[in-house]
Order: structure tokens, then sequence, then C-alpha cells
């Protein structure tokens, strides 16, 4: 035991469950989130980047029944044997207001077939910043048959953002997220914090020796 200023005392004989636990919550929950990452954003290889901001667009826009135009972008030959495949857009805008732009993305076969359609709204309403950068991983899919693709993408009115930014990237080759991946990391991260608090309660806290005590170690 060794003595502070004031008559405190402390036990420096410090618990090493508590390092265990805290640096294994960073270590196995930073590994967690690095794998959903790299699967949703990084594995397999690119196939195809389009910059699908309405200027960027191949064809005529066509507005049939909606309130903004229809987009083209494309072609893209796929190949089965790089499947699965994965589809993520990015962005990059100027927040005005509170309503964000949407997004409506289809893939089309040569026929005219929608093999998928997917549909979002870029951030959040709470974005304050002057420009803003997002992310989403629209979604994983296979290809059937070898051939030419196109995709469709509207904006649909409503919101005064200023879209600087906007592209469409195809992973071929991608691996899927796997939930028992995720879910024993996080749980032994889990894990780990629950040892780091349990050692932490456990440990001395500094206290006060009596008055009578002090007297007599001066």
């Amino acid at each position: 035991m060794l003595g502070s200023p004031g008559g405190f005392y402390r036990d420096n004989r410090r618990n090493p469950l508590i390092a265990i636990g805290g640096w294994g919550f960073v270590l196995f929950g930073a590994a967690a989130i690095s794998y959903g990452l790299w699967a949703l954003y990084g594995s397999g290889e690119s196939v195809a980047l389009f910059d699908v901001r309405p200027e960027a667009a191949v064809g005529p826009p066509t507005a049939p029944s909606s309130d903004a135009p229809c987009l083209t972008f494309g072609p893209v030959a796929l190949d089965p044997a790089l499947n699965p495949h994965r589809a993520i857009f990015r962005a990059g805008y100027a927040p005005v207001g509170s309503t964000r732009v949407r997004y409506e993305i289809a893939m089309k076969a040569r026929d005219g077939r929608v093999l998928w359609d997917e549909r979002g709204a870029l951030g959040s309403m709470n974005d304050e910043a002057s420009f803003v950068r997002t992310s989403a991983s629209l979604l994983e899919f296979d290809v059937e048959s070898g051939g030419v693709y196109t995709f469709e993408v509207r904006y649909p009115e409503g919101s005064m953002d200023d879209l600087r930014e906007a592209s469409l990237e195809l992973r071929g080759a991608i691996v899927r997220v796997d939930g028992r991946v995720t879910w024993t990391l996080g749980l032994v991260a889990f894990a780990c914090l629950l040892l780091n608090l349990i050692a932490t309660r456990n440990q001395p806290h500094p206290y006060r020796m009596p008055e009578e005590e002090l007297r007599e170690a001066a």
C-alpha cells in the first residue's frame, strides 16, 4: 500500500483483466466493423463504374409518367463467371433544407426486362455540413447469363440539394457478408467489455486512512 497527499491510499497492483477486456473489446469490435465494410465495399473486383449525374447520361432523358426524367447509363457486359455481383451507389451533395435527394436505380437486360430496382435517399434530414459524401451498398445479385445490360437512374423532384457527385459501381466476385462472422466477433467484443466492467468493479478504490493511523504514521 502506498500513500498519497491528503491521506488517500491506493493498491497499485492493477488487475490485468482490465487491460485484456478493454483491448479485446476495441480489437474485436474494430474487426467486426472492418470485416463488414470490406465485404460490402472492398471485396471482389470492379467491373464497371458509371458517372450517373444527370448531365452524364448517354441517352436522351425520358419521363413517361414521372416527375423526373429517366436517365440511361451503359451498356456494360457482365459475365456469370464473376457471380456474385454487388451494386454500390456513391454520391456527394450540398444539403439545402431538410429534404434529401432521392434516387431510383434499375438494371435492365437487352430485351427490356428489369432485373432489379432499388430506391432510397441520400444522407439524413439532419445533415448540416456544407458538403456530404455518402455510400450505399444497394444489393447483391447474380447474372443469369452473359450479355449487355443498361442502368436507368431517376432523381425524383422534391429536394433543393445540390447533387455534385454521383457514381454507380459494379463489383464482381464479391464476398457475401457472413452473419456468423460478424455475430461471433461482436459477441466476443461484448464478452470482453463485460470482463472489463467486472474487473474494474472489483478493482480496489482509493480510501482515506483513519486519523489515528495517520498520526501514528507521522
